[in-house]
């Protein structure tokens, strides 16, 4: 029989009121289920303040150190420390339902056959929303850098193979067999990475390989998790570098998982039409302007990393 002995994993940099929040939030979901709450620090213990280090350590019941940088590394460094069980994720600045642990783990300790679960994720912008530019790309096309976001209605349902990218569940909303992370761990190359620079991808590779591998996943609606997006990020220059560094996940993800790379002929014709779209746009002085020269900022980084492969 599959243990269901349940560890809920947060990965963060450093200390912060959020996290000690979320920790003691998350403490609370836990206790009554039997399970435990483990934190990763991805620094060396020596880079953290010693007062911090000790308020964690009352808020975690383990706290584990990754010096290598990178969220991919933390989260296997957690994975190795936790004992066999099923293993819940969320983002270390994330707001979790009060019921949220229960939700998301109770199919996976029903089901001896299903390996993994995901939630609903919703951003949470600051008072106002985002300025208008802003909505009006959401409107069109919603990628994760621009506020984590996964919704597939309100009905459970099995994830599917997609046929691309398609949503699968986010590292802010999902729970997992440790047995088959400890197979399919987290891919350094990929994830928050405070040298790379790199934003994301690791928990859509995951996903992907389990189903690929012939895993059972399910969409849990009732499981919820909100995250905030600061004014920081509704800036054009992080938009434009987050289109840069999509493409460059979105590529890697299908190289590691071995999907088909798209044509480069292909994708050199979807850029010129995607530059004559925008450029006809900027002439005749319609409001897509903006949309249309992200996407094709994005397209061009993809095909950059395409030809390197």
């Amino acid at each position: 029989m599959k243990s269901s002995k349940i560890s809920v994993v947060v990965t963060a940099c450093g200390d912060s009121e959020p996290l000690r929040e979320l920790l003691q939030r998350l403490r609370g979901q836990a206790e009554p289920l039997g399970g435990v709450v483990v934190l990763a620090l991805n620094r060396p213990p020596e880079e953290l303040e010693s007062a911090s280090l000790e308020a964690l350590g009352k808020l975690a019941d383990h706290v584990v150190h990754e010096p290598e940088p990178g969220k991919s590394n933390a989260l296997n460094t957690a994975i190795r420390a936790c004992s066999e069980g099923l293993l819940a994720f969320t983002d270390d600045d994330a707001s979790p339902d009060d019921d949220w642990l229960e939700q998301i783990t109770a199919p996976l300790r029903q089901d001896p056959d299903l390996i993994g679960t995901g939630g609903q994720v919703l951003p949470v912008f600051p008072a106002g929303g985002p300025p208008a530019w802003y909505r009006q790309i959401l409107a069109r096309s919603r990628s994760n850098f621009l506020g984590p976001y996964h919704f597939l209605g309100n009905e459970a349902r099995d994830y599917e193979l997609p046929t691309g990218l398609d949503p699968l569940p986010l590292g802010a909303n999902a729970c997992y067999r440790r047995e088959a992370l400890l197979e399919h761990p987290f891919l350094p190359e990929l994830g928050p990475n405070r040298v790379t620079r790199m934003r994301g991808g690791e928990d859509t590779l995951v996903a992907l390989e389990l189903l690929m591998a012939g895993h059972r996943l399910r969409y849990i609606p009732t499981a919820r998790v909100y995250h905030p997006v600061t004014s920081d990020r509704m800036t054009l220059d992080y938009v434009r570098s987050g289109y840069r560094i999509q493409a460059k996940e979105c590529m890697r993800v299908l190289q590691a998982a071995g999907r088909p790379l798209p044509n480069i002929v292909r994708l050199k014709r979807s850029i010129a039409r995607h530059d004559l779209g925008w450029l006809k746009r900027a002439i005749y002085g319609e409001n897509r302007t903006l949309r249309r020269s992200l996407k094709s900022e994005f397209l061009r980084h993809f095909l950059e990393e395409r030809t390197k492969s």
